[in-house]
């Protein structure tokens, strides 16, 4: 999962090694006076964001030897609470900075007990004793609405609205797992910038 091409930040002399991972996030903290070869140094911070790619110990910590001295969450995927394991290798692999990305407003399917299987023709419930969904969405949707799962490889669209849920009709079916995107094409559903599990995660983030 290493990929050993050294990558030149011009015009300054420092190198660094890329890892196959989703991004390399370089922040600025602080410019030293000094000078090297006629080139001003300045003093880096080289963000990774951790992944399967990468989700080892032995991994992390030939990360932070190359480098690396913080790591990025994407907790689109996720909540903080279900990678109880990657913090805890963060930690072992002597990280200290930790930058996290909020998943925000955006619509996704909740987290499912096992992946769900849509047939075509068949009825879904979204929602309320159901396959969960925000609330926003079962507030805003009305039966004739379209609604695509896990960027549009599934279609569903809303037959009946119920008190916290929808009733939905699939017009293209397949296999929807936990966290997969939802897009209401032409619908306007209104979410807080911050929603609680947003809120949740700045709470325990606070204390890692």
């Amino acid at each position: 999962c290493i990929r050993d091409r050294p990558l030149l930040l011009s015009p300054y002399s420092a190198r660094v090694r890329l890892f196959s991972i989703q991004t390399v996030h370089v922040t600025i903290d602080a410019l030293d006076n000094s000078t090297e070869n006629g080139w001003r140094k300045r003093i880096l911070d080289f963000y990774g964001t951790i992944g399967p790619a990468c989700g080892q110990l032995e991994t992390l910590q030939r990360m932070v030897e190359a480098g690396m001295t913080g790591i990025r969450m994407n907790l689109s995927h996720g909540p903080l609470t279900a990678h109880a394991d990657w913090l805890a290798m963060i930690r072992a692999a002597g990280i200290r900075q930790l930058l996290i990305d909020l998943q925000g407003p955006e619509l996704r399917i909740g987290t499912l007990a096992e992946p769900v299987t849509l047939v075509e023709g068949s009825s879904i419930r979204l929602g309320a004793d159901g396959i969960p969904c925000p609330a926003a969405l079962v507030q805003a949707a009305a039966p004739g609405q379209q609604l695509l799962l896990d960027d549009g490889k599934l279609l569903v669209q809303v037959t009946q609205t119920l008190p916290g849920a929808l009733l939905c009709t699939v017009v293209r079916g397949g296999t929807l797992q936990s966290r997969k995107s939802i897009a209401a094409p032409g619908l306007a559903v209104h979410s807080p910038a911050l929603t609680e599990e947003d809120l949740q995660n700045l709470k325990i983030a606070k204390q890692c």
